[in-house]
This record gives structure tokens, C-alpha cells and sequence, in this order.
């Protein structure tokens, strides 16, 4: 792909698209409430987007601005009416604590230290 793109190009255009896209997706999940074909579409979007990103910046930093974005819709989906959008939501941020624990604290994730009352 970088071979058709001119990296001056990618530079500019990519961090302004990120941007906008993310936007989109967002508002997507807000009006969709998360169907199964907004979710496959997203992970699509994010894949082709990982892509573009990873012509300008290193794989963590991509990382880490999927996982800001993962959260935002978690947050969404737990603002959301529908119990089982709010439970996908509760799901999500789960697994990105998992992911973000040390290793020798995930054994001990079985504890429910996170309680939502």
C-alpha cells in the first residue's frame, strides 16, 4: 500500500482521517446501538485503518489509540437502554482490564473487585 501513497501524504491525511472516522463509528454505534452488521463493519474499518496507521507510527501507539476508542463505545453501549447493549458495553471493559493487568494479577481477576451496583 505505501507504495502508491506518498508518505507526506500519509503523514497529513491519515491522522486527520483517523479522526474522522472514529467520529463516524461512534455516532454509528450510537444510532445502531451495536447490530451485528455495524459491529462486523467496524472490524473492518478498524482493520483497513490499522493499516494506514501503521505507515506512520508503531504498532503500541495504534494500540493504544484502538483501545481509546473501544472504551468510548463501551461507555456508549453503557449509557444505552437495551440491557444487552449495556452488558456487551460491561463485557468490553472487562476484557480490557484483563488485557491491561499484569500477568501475575489476572489470575486473580476471578475476584469481582469490579462491582457495578
Amino acid at each position: 500500500m505505501s507504495e502508491y501513497l506518498k508518505p507526506d501524504f500519509v503523514k497529513h491525511f491519515v491522522p486527520r482521517m483517523k479522526d474522522v472516522v472514529f467520529k463516524h463509528l461512534l455516532a454509528l454505534h450510537q444510532m445502531k446501538e451495536a447490530e451485528k452488521a455495524t459491529r462486523t463493519s467496524y472490524k473492518d474499518i478498524s482493520r483497513y485503518l490499522s493499516k494506514l496507521l501503521a505507515l506512520i507510527m508503531p504498532k503500541e501507539e495504534i494500540d493504544k489509540i484502538f483501545e481509546s476508542l473501544n472504551l468510548d463505545i463501551a461507555l456508549l453501549s453503557l449509557q444505552s437502554k437495551g440491557l444487552e447493549v449495556r452488558l456487551r458495553g460491561l463485557k468490553a471493559i472487562k476484557r480490557m482490564v484483563i488485557r491491561a493487568s499484569p500477568k501475575d494479577e489476572k489470575k486473580y481477576l476471578h475476584l469481582s473487585y469490579l462491582v457495578i451496583l
